[in-house]
């Protein structure tokens, strides 16, 4: 007899030793050669990005933090200053004769692209123009007025920037957890402007051991870590396209929004508006793919345009752009669809996408903010 047949138990152990180390191996090298993702996963007990860290605004970036996300079409890099703003570090004080301030949800805040390739980083090399990006994904208007009380006006500045994204502002508004579970304060009454902050002021929970182990063991064994890309790649095949969680029965995302939602929506931007004081704020809507395919198809009319035109039109410094028109004739000009300018897989702007982008707010400001 052989040590194969005198020993069955250690030779079925060394035959699956075998086969995980050969799996091993081909997990690395198909990493190496970037055939496969590798996401490497924190193992600090305190959370590397952002959380509920800021007694006023609530949800805030760590500062001089980063973190990498990987997606199956892109791998996105996130750093942030060290005031905590996804943004190449800022001065409070400014010989510059403009600066503006760029508030917006996860689309004014570059998510997917780098720092440079974002429109802000594109218009300030453009116009020479200093745009200090205050953005923060996951967010409505209420929270980046608050954003805009409590951070960015501590910094000189000329101008306000406000990128509505009307898919989700709405609900955004009157949310208390986004959906990554951070939390954000909400309107308890419209009519005196007073806030809720529904985590209390609690400081951010730790990570704990066994999710430290979990992601230890998944940085270092290419196999755990592959097979956590893939059980991630299948529950969102499963679960369809992130637009389809979204039961909207208006036919454009523009117009989705009811009464209630546009009283606690036009509070935001009114109270940005004033808080502002003679700055200069100018407005803009940004399109998603059931708006651009509406426009299309049954002509440009949107109640929401309607009532950013009006709203602007009672107030001295504010000024409505609509960025959907200049989409709708870029891609008329070039033979283009809303997925040519979006990554396939997330749908926020890719770098195409942030240089058109660049292009429509530049021309609708051009003699404005840029002399």
């Amino acid at each position: 007899m052989n040590w194969f047949e005198e020993n069955p138990m250690k030779a079925r152990l060394l035959i699956v030793f075998m086969i995980l180390g050969f799996l091993e191996l081909t997990a690395r090298a198909l990493v190496y050669v970037e055939l496969l993702p590798y996401q490497p996963y924190p193992t600090t007990r305190s959370p590397e990005f952002r959380d509920n860290i800021d007694a006023d605004v609530g949800l805030w970036r760590y500062p001089n933090a980063k973190s990498t996300l990987y997606e199956s079409c892109l791998t996105a890099e996130f750093e942030s200053n060290s005031f905590g703003a996804m943004d190449v570090e800022r001065t409070f004080r400014s010989d510059a004769t403009n600066r503006a301030i760029v508030l917006g949800d996860s689309f004014a805040a570059g998510h997917y692209v780098a720092l440079d390739e974002r429109f802000s980083a594109l218009l300030e090399a453009r116009t020479d123009t200093e745009h200090l990006n205050m953005a923060v994904g996951g967010t409505g208007t209420l929270f980046e007025w608050q954003v805009y009380v409590h951070k960015a006006l501590q910094y000189d500045h000329s101008a306000v920037m406000v990128f509505i994204f009307p898919y989700n502002d709405f609900i955004d508004n009157k949310a208390m957890t986004s959906y990554d579970g951070t939390d954000r304060p909400v309107l308890a009454d419209l009519g005196d402007g007073r806030l809720v902050h529904p985590w209390g002021g609690a400081p951010a929970k730790e990570r704990s051991t066994g999710e430290i182990i979990k992601n230890t063991i998944d940085n270092n064994l290419y196999i755990a870590n592959v097979l956590r890309w893939s059980a991630r790649v299948y529950k969102g095949w499963k679960r369809g396209p992130q637009i389809a969680s979204r039961k909207i029965d208006a036919p454009t995302y523009y117009d989705s929004f009811t009464e209630d939602d546009w009283r606690y929506f036009e509070f935001s931007i009114d109270a940005i508006a004033k808080d502002a004081g003679e700055r200069p704020v100018y407005l803009f809507t940004i399109p998603y793919f059931k708006d651009f395919d509406y426009a299309r198809e049954n002509g440009y009319q949107f109640e929401l345009v309607d009532r950013l035109n009006a709203f602007a039109g009672e107030h001295d410094n504010v000024s409505y752009y609509d960025m959907l028109p200049g989409f709708l004739e870029h891609a008329g000009q070039n033979g283009h669809e809303y997925m040519d300018y979006v990554w396939s897989c997330d749908l926020h702007w890719n770098p195409y996408g942030h240089e058109v982008a660049t292009d429509i707010v530049y021309e609708a400001l051009n003699g404005e903010l840029y002399p």
